[in-house]
């Protein structure tokens, strides 16, 4: 019988006294009728029952079916609730906590909202240690009060029900299992590697570049740019990884107000933001190099400092936007537990994944045919010299190392991705972790050791920036030095060669670094005095003649430039 509560229920708050029973109407706190049996329960559509008291199903005999579906209760109260076979509580979201498990003792079958409240039943001692003790407790002292474990019903009564064996819906599926954020504790560990790794390297980075004397140039805006987005996707893994830590074992317990709470939005838009800028500035940074060193004798040619601006602005606006779609109603984060766009419902969710996998795809085809065509280009510069040809197998090496980790964390995810977008996932999200918690930021780890720390002239602005108080200044003198001086085969003036077949080498013996001309491709000229007061030095200007356009020249400039900048 359906309990009429359309009088009742228009206030904000209600408060559930009265129980429709079979032979008549029992009265909170009223002792005229004696309850024998009851009529099932059903309360469901009533949107305004927030509030259920605590002892509204006390001395209810046979209650064995409660319906409190499409409601908006917080709290279910579970006294008078032994007797329940039965429960439904369907598209209820306000109730985000799930009662004890212990407290249903003849519970057989169970409808809920959230698939993480049927961990409970899996999973009853970490949903619940407290109360699994003085279970515990109970079952072993009435197995040492009776004879033999059979009596044990007849004494007690069901006290050893299986709750693994109730019927539970929705179960735990893909998307939502019943496991930690993480897995397993290999995981676990090198999400840790990566992640202070990553935010390492980008602070160290930017603190270097933003605080340098030196102009900003394109090769470094690009590449604060890129330590920004990769300082992005350190940080949202410092959120999972913390949310990690803090659920290891009974995850499922705060699933529910962490996937739907503004933690995982702020981790979404972190991780969506970051990679899409990340990708987007690597496609830049590498379109860049690659016109600079393809047509390196067209100097008045450059990308100039506005021009990567105005680009980088469409790069922020584009990744923004995407990482605010999953906010209002594109998709979502609270899909999973990492707080991926994942949610695939409808034909806009599937547009929305579809356009960041085919972005990532065109972009990682981008970068893989500019460092072909660069790599082509050293060749045909190269093959007059017999001498560089172990320097062509390290650049080789090298470009080879940039194209690698790109392919190792983007080609996963995108193979995986859209099989899965196509209605045929191969794995699912659990075995799937690996990728989209490790491989997948592992590019904001791999970025500033590659493109910046690594390189001399990130060297030659850390020791100057440290020699400013009084740290490292023999080193700091010594790169000043290094790349203070006037390149060999240039007179004072003059930027045309004075031998094309001179030494264009760094003092030394130092061989320039392909990866130092990702963060600057001039060389700099620094005057003699205090570290405190280096300034900013002009660009070498290359004045072009007719002089100097032949193929020999040309041949010389690509190595000279190839040189400082590979």
């Amino acid at each position: 019988m359906m309990l009429d509560h359309s009088a009742d229920t228009r206030s904000k708050l209600i408060v559930v006294r009265d129980i429709m029973v079979c032979g008549g109407v029992r009265r909170g706190g009223s002792t005229d009728t004696d309850i024998v049996t009851v009529c099932p329960i059903s309360l469901k559509g009533n949107e305004a029952l927030t509030t259920i008291e605590s002892e509204a199903f006390v001395d209810i005999k046979h209650l064995t079916f409660l319906d409190l579906s499409q409601t908006a209760i917080t709290r279910l109260p579970t006294k008078g609730l032994e007797n329940l076979e039965e429960l439904r509580l369907q598209n209820t979201p306000t109730l985000k906590v799930f009662p004890s498990v212990y407290k249903f003792k003849s519970i057989k079958q169970a409808w809920l909202t959230y698939p993480y409240h049927c961990c409970a039943f899996r999973f009853p001692a970490q949903h619940n240690p407290n109360q699994y003790k003085k279970y515990q407790t109970r079952i072993s002292l009435a197995l040492h009060m009776t004879n033999a474990p059979g009596e044990l019903f007849n004494v007690c009564g069901n006290i050893s029900k299986d709750y693994k064996e109730v019927q539970c819906f929705p179960q735990p599926d893909p998307f939502n299992p019943c496991e930690d954020v993480m897995g397993n504790w290999a995981l676990r560990i090198a999400v840790w590697i990566v992640t202070i790794a990553a935010l390492l390297g980008n602070m160290a980075v930017l603190l270097v570049l933003l605080s340098s004397r030196f102009r900003m140039t394109v090769p470094k805006f690009l590449m604060c740019n890129l330590s920004v987005a990769d300082l992005c996707m350190g940080l949202y893994l410092l959120l999972i990884a913390i949310m990690d830590v803090r659920s290891i074992g009974d995850y499922f317990n705060y699933a529910i107000d962490w996937q739907n709470g503004m933690g995982c939005r702020v981790a979404g838009f972190l991780t969506v933001f970051a990679s899409e800028l990340s990708i987007f500035t690597l496609t830049v940074i590498t379109s860049e190099r690659w016109y600079t060193i393809t047509y390196a004798i067209h100097l008045n040619k450059r990308l100039k400092l506005c021009t990567a601006t105005k680009i980088m602005i469409i790069g922020w606006l584009y990744s923004a936007i995407m990482g605010i779609l999953p906010l209002i109603g594109v998709s979502s984060y609270a899909k999973t537990s990492i707080c991926l766009p994942l949610k695939k419902e409808y034909l806009i969710d599937c547009a929305y994944l579809a356009t960041l996998l085919t972005f990532n795809g065109l972009a990682f085809c981008a970068i893989c045919t500019c460092y072909s065509r660069m790599y082509c280009s050293i060749r045909q510069g190269q093959d007059a010299v017999a001498t560089l040809a172990r320097s062509d197998m390290r650049v080789a090496k090298r470009m080879a190392l940039l194209v690698f980790t790109d392919f190792a964390c983007w080609a996963p995810i995108a193979f995986f991705g859209l099989t899965a977008l196509a209605g045929y996932p191969l794995i699912d999200v659990s075995k799937t972790k690996i990728l989209l918690v490790f491989f997948y930021p592992l590019n904001s780890c791999a970025n500033p050791y590659l493109y910046a720390l690594l390189t001399q002239q990130y060297r030659r602005d850390m020791f100057i920036l440290l020699s400013r108080y009084g740290l490292c200044a023999q080193r700091a003198a010594r790169y000043k030095g290094t790349t203070g001086t006037t390149p060999r085969g240039f007179t004072p003036g003059n930027c045309v060669p004075t031998a094309i077949g001179g030494n264009t080498a760094p003092q030394g013996g130092h061989r320039g670094s392909v990866l130092t001309s990702l963060t600057s491709i001039e060389n700099v000229p620094v005057r003699s005095g205090p570290l405190s007061t280096v300034p900013e030095a002009s660009q070498v200007e290359m004045i072009p003649a007719t002089t100097i356009m032949n193929n020999s020249i040309r041949t010389h400039e690509n190595n000279s430039k190839l040189s400082s900048f590979l």
